[in-house]
């Protein structure tokens, strides 16, 4: 099951955070591959994934060992710079933490295996790799070629953004 709770920050209240959740999810239902990470977390009756729309937050996952509870955050108005050049939308973001819910979902002691040191960076490629990718191909977006080519995120700000809507932001990628 997908649990989707809003915490207004940064100007925007709980009605503004629900339209971002939903033009990122709108968004990200166009590739074949976003569809089957939201339906299968949504259509899951026996493990929970609660997504926390924070726009004061990093977007990160969050898991306990032996746990069918698992806890996604995003936040819907960063952009995330990687290498060689370009900006992930926030909606690729969400993506990408979902992502990381499935494989809780389909292969989670291979995931708690690899949950901390060096290893960690096997669930971050297999992520890139098997979720993100593939959406950012479909909704024409740059592509991480590793999980390392992540330069930062940052804030939407700056005369470029000035006068975009939250819908808008949230769906905005620069190749």
């Amino acid at each position: 099951m997908l649990e989707v709770k809003f915490y207004p920050g940064e100007g925007l209240e709980v009605n503004d955070l629900f339209q971002a959740y939903m033009t990122a999810k709108r968004y990200i239902y166009q590739s074949q591959r976003g569809k089957e990470i939201f339906d299968a977390l949504e259509d899951n009756l026996t493990q929970r994934t609660v997504l926390h729309v924070d726009p004061t937050t990093d977007s990160t996952f969050q898991h306990q060992v032996a746990s069918t509870k698992f806890d996604a955050y995003w936040n819907p108005i960063k952009l995330f710079k990687i290498k060689p050049k370009g900006i992930q939308s926030p909606a690729l973001g969400l993506i990408h933490e979902l992502g990381h819910g499935l494989q809780c979902q389909t292969k989670l002691a291979w995931y708690e295996e690899r949950s901390t040191g060096e290893r960690y960076l096997e669930i971050e490629e297999d992520n890139v790799t098997n979720n993100e990718t593939p959406v950012a191909i479909d909704k024409n977006e740059p592509v991480r070629i590793q999980y390392r080519d992540f330069i930062g995120a940052n804030w939407f700000n700056g005369k470029a953004f000035t006068g975009m809507t939250l819908h808008q932001k949230v769906i905005y990628s620069q190749k």
